[in-house]
């Protein structure tokens, strides 16, 4: 390719870029407002933020700098900037998070080139999961903390410990869980969005970025998400059964414990899609490289 070419290309990639800039310029802004808001969705962007370390990581030996559009990159963006229209004329949110998705995903292919396509696709889904959990972190809160508090009341009543749930009257924005001798509130910190949120992602970049077939992927986004509420109610219970021996740490405390659920919520997700997927072998290359098998099929394992 001749250098006026190149130069052609970095100009239009460039005036590209800032027409994106400016039209999901007020949609990355509501979504760093909410995240810097809702401390729940400050985990789902660390592990979104882990995963992109990983995978450049994972990947660095493969990746370089690209610099130019293909056909697949300048069809999503068009595809974006198009979805985006339709979404502001009909006020879908649905078609702008596809927009933002896709735009996302392009931008990653102009960087990166088609030999990092698994990486950026599953990057682009997982951002796509970002946007929508930052639409539902209000509208889901009061529905994950009764789940979570009933939850808790019916295995600490399997225990044999006196539980009680309840809403203190005239104030029904709080949820109060009685156990033993002791009262705690079921705040929207212990609602456990923050894990589903962060097991969510989790899940869909690892079932995006591996071979793993269909069936498999559901049940992984399904089993993480089962995961992340086992994992939050187990955090309540044992909270509330270590408080009495902790009455001048509580806080110290309850911190601890939040952290060490927090993480091996994350880790047991990690390990249900790692044991889907059948273990840890190294991620096939030909797809990347477009080499088939002599049967004309694509080899290796997920």
């Amino acid at each position: 390719m001749s250098g006026g070419r190149i130069s052609l290309d970095r100009w239009i990639g460039g005036i590209l870029f800032l027409l994106t800039a400016v039209l999901f310029g007020p949609l990355t802004y509501w979504l760093a407002r909410q995240t810097a808001y809702h401390q729940q969705l400050t985990h789902a962007l660390l592990i979104l933020g882990l995963a992109v370390a990983f995978l450049l990581t994972e990947r660095r030996n493969r990746l370089s700098f690209h610099g130019a559009f293909d056909g697949l990159s300048a069809g999503l963006l068009m595809g974006s900037f198009l979805s985006l229209a339709v979404g502001t004329a009909l006020k879908s949110f649905w078609w702008v998070i596809a927009s933002y998705a896709m735009a996302g995903a392009a931008w990653g292919l102009y960087i990166f080139g088609p030999r990092g396509r698994r990486a950026i696709f599953s990057l682009s889904g997982a951002l796509a999961a970002y946007v929508l959990l930052a639409a539902l972190v209000q509208a889901a809160d009061w529905p994950l903390r009764t789940m979570a508090g009933r939850y808790s009341q019916w295995v600490l009543d399997k225990l044999g410990i006196y539980t009680r749930l309840f809403i203190p009257p005239g104030d029904e924005a709080r949820l109060i869980l009685v156990a033993g001798s002791q009262a705690f509130e079921v705040a929207p910190e212990c609602n456990g969005f923050g894990l589903i949120g962060a097991s969510l992602l989790l899940s869909l970049l690892l079932v995006i970025y591996r071979r793993v077939a269909l069936f498999d992927k559901v049940l992984c986004v399904v089993a993480s998400l089962f995961l992340a509420v086992l994992f939050n109610v187990l955090r309540i219970i044992s909270i509330c059964l270590l408080a009495p021996h902790f009455p001048k740490h509580y806080h110290l405390m309850h911190e601890v414990v939040g952290n060490i659920f927090f993480w091996a919520g994350l880790a047991s997700v990690w390990a249900s899609v790692w044991y889907v997927g059948g273990g840890g072998g190294r991620e096939e290359e030909d797809r990347d490289r477009g080499q088939k098998t002599e049967g004309g099929g694509e080899k290796g394992n997920c």
